[in-house]
């Protein structure tokens, strides 16, 4: 079962796998000519404030998920205001705004190392499901944050393509404060003739599917808020929550990358209430949202995201095993 999967793969990715040798090849996905079912579907569960005040700890993929006590946010905040101050003067205040709240959404970060263990749900196009568990485990520096993604896969589950086959190397997305995500392999089983430790992934080459779901591996890194072009659209109120829509444009989308992608942020807690990704002809391609919550030791933390490729029909569920 591959762990990136579609058609073709760039030279830089095919060295990520070297070919079998990690029991994966990497592929880019490809999106649909045909509509699908309506992206307007409400399939909705109310949430208390908002995504961003419950106690989610996914942190690669959810910063700014859950309130808790941000280390080096001044210092980083300061960082990028600095840095910024000098581009802002052909920008509209629609645009500086934009650039602010990402910057500031892009500031936080975990307070501390923390795994969550769950299941991923795939029903593909044609209706086929597989349940995938996984791991999503976090590590916190003094100089940046990390989370690995990875399967959880046992010996018995090996080979069975319930649960999506064979072990697969994880991802590594590494986050810096001001400075671009690193999105890492392990560079497993290489040729003599081959000294990397890591391999990198960049640009379009994060536009790959996690373990053949809807989720890429941007997705993961909220890569979308690093775009330099960043505007607040209004101000709205979605899904119960008082929000601020802002509008992050891809400057270089590529063949397969999301054009531009446009997020309801919580204003209280800076979370995701929901986002639309439109593909490079700017046809609405992925609907995100958080989809049920549960209350642990009387902290209400999102127990379900949703990803819906709204051109093919597929949907992508990430479970997550809320202990008590």
């Amino acid at each position: 079962m591959n762990f990136l999967s579609s058609s073709s793969a760039p030279e830089a990715r095919k060295k990520v796998a070297h070919g079998e040798t990690v029991g994966s090849r990497t592929q880019k996905n490809q999106s649909s000519g045909r509509s699908g079912r309506s992206w307007i579907e409400q399939i909705f569960f109310r949430p208390i404030r908002g995504f961003g005040r419950f106690g989610f700890l996914t942190h690669g993929f959810t910063v700014g998920y859950f309130r808790s006590p941000l280390r080096g946010l001044g210092l980083a905040l300061l960082f990028l205001t600095t840095t910024a101050y000098s581009q802002t003067n052909t920008l509209s205040d629609s645009e500086i705004q934009g650039r602010a709240l990402a910057q500031k959404i892009l500031a936080q970060q975990p307070a501390e190392n923390f795994t969550n263990i769950g299941v991923l749900e795939i029903r593909g196009p044609k209706g086929v499901r597989i349940s995938i568990p996984i791991v999503f485990k976090t590590s916190v520096t003094e100089t940046n944050w990390q989370t690995d993604y990875s399967r959880h896969i046992t010996n018995e589950m090996a080979g069975n393509p319930t649960f999506g086959g064979d072990y697969c190397s994880p991802l590594s997305v590494i986050h810096s404060p001001g400075q671009a995500n690193i999105y890492r392999f392990p560079n497993v089983n290489p040729p003599p003739t081959d000294t990397n430790q890591f391999y990198y992934l960049t640009g379009e080459e994060t536009s790959c599917s996690f373990s053949e779901s809807d989720f890429w591996f941007c997705d993961l890194g909220l890569e979308f808020f690093h775009w330099p072009a960043q505007k607040v659209l209004k101000k709205d109120i979605h899904r119960s929550c008082g929000c601020t829509v802002l509008e992050s444009t891809n400057p270089d989308p590529g063949t397969n990358g999301y054009s531009r992608v446009v997020s309801w942020v919580d204003d209280e807690s800076l979370g995701i209430v929901e986002a639309y990704a439109y593909d490079r002809n700017g046809k609405q391609l992925k609907d995100f949202y958080p989809k049920d919550f549960k209350k642990i030791n009387g902290q209400w933390q999102v127990q379900t995201l949703i990803m819906e490729n709204v051109q093919t029909g597929s949907k992508s569920r990430i479970e997550f095993d809320l202990k008590k």
